[in-house]
């Protein structure tokens, strides 16, 4: 790919949104903010702050839009809402802990007129620990599905394209006590239960495997295929990821990741099973959760400053409210 001054300035025609998830996190987003917002058309903002927070951003820039949600335990359960407040078709999102590189910003809208692809990723940096992985962080709303499950949230409709490794974004790691990160992963482990049987069947059913047939079957035997189904692949992912750690540290917390996982599973199993299920035919956690539209959301329920207490409680809620409207 070619520099972006290769090409005159009005064939890039497209205008685009950068997205932005935060939490508690005023100074990091302030200057992402402000280093991005000479590239972009539109900068908008998640916030599940508590309010002292939202007022401290919406005087430092008040050129962003900002959107004020709930902590719900995982961002990536307002993608679809957040991604509609969004008024252009092409979304740039960056966490607020990342930060484009200057080629990124420059070249960013001649990356969009000369994509091929709907859906581009580009290669994030830890500055911490050097691990390199492609992130789909540049894509057009008619070519991605949001499906909110963790560490999955975005599928491609029709694939990706992924951007020359000059384009980079640099993940700021922050400095965890090995408790605080214990307690992190626990937080995720809980939220990977409720999501792990749907990721599972809807994934990989997905992809034209000979192993795809066989996942989709599980289910039918009951229980005891869904048993089979997560458990296979909750201990198989722990089992991959362990063999490409090398620190101590990392693989105590990759074990107690995916045990925690699994003890999760095993607790109210069969609300999970129905969970799994109804998120499976409806399209993934966001639609089970009625987060696709802001007019569905009881907001009355999720007043807890605790965004993993508001995942559960609202879970438990919809199911018992799906539950209901099914016998009916």
């Amino acid at each position: 790919m070619e520099s972006a001054g290769s090409i005159p300035d009005n064939s890039c025609t497209d205008r685009i949104s950068c997205l932005i998830f935060t939490y508690k996190k005023p100074d990091e987003v302030c200057k992402l903010a402000n280093k991005i917002k000479d590239y972009v058309d539109e900068i908008v903002i998640v916030d599940s702050s508590p309010k002292q927070y939202l007022e401290l951003l919406k005087r430092k820039i008040p050129f962003a839009r900002i959107l004020s949600l709930p902590p719900i335990g995982l961002a990536d359960l307002w993608h679809q809402i957040s991604v509609n407040a969004c008024s252009n078709e092409w979304i740039i999102n960056i966490d607020d802990d990342e930060e484009p590189n200057n080629y990124l910003l420059k070249d960013l809208r001649y990356i969009i007129a000369t994509s091929r692809s709907k859906v581009l990723r580009i290669l994030r940096i830890d500055m911490k620990t050097g691990a390199r992985e492609r992130v789909p962080r540049i894509f057009h709303k008619s070519g991605i599905i949001l499906t909110g499950a963790i560490h999955q949230s975005r599928v491609p409709k029709f694939g990706w394209e992924d951007l020359p490794e000059k384009y980079l974004l640099y993940h700021h790691t922050e400095k965890y006590r090995f408790e605080d990160m214990l307690q992190k992963a626990y937080k995720y482990s809980v939220i990977e239960s409720y999501h792990l049987g749907f990721k599972m069947l809807y994934l990989i059913s997905r992809k034209r495997r000979p192993y795809s047939e066989v996942v989709k079957k599980c289910p039918k035997f009951g229980r005891l295929g869904w048993l089979l189904l997560t458990t296979g692949y909750n201990v198989g992912l722990m089992i991959i990821k362990a063999l490409k750690t090398r620190s101590l540290q990392d693989i105590a917390l990759l074990l107690f990741y995916h045990v925690s996982v699994q003890a999760n599973i095993f607790k109210d199993f069969s609300n999970k099973v129905k969970i799994w299920s109804k998120m499976y035919q409806v399209g993934g956690p966001i639609r089970f959760m009625g987060f696709n539209d802001i007019k569905e959301i009881d907001f009355q329920i999720l007043v807890e400053e605790d965004g993993l207490k508001n995942f559960e409680r609202y879970t438990k809620i919809r199911l018992k409210k799906i539950d209901n409207q099914d016998e009916r």
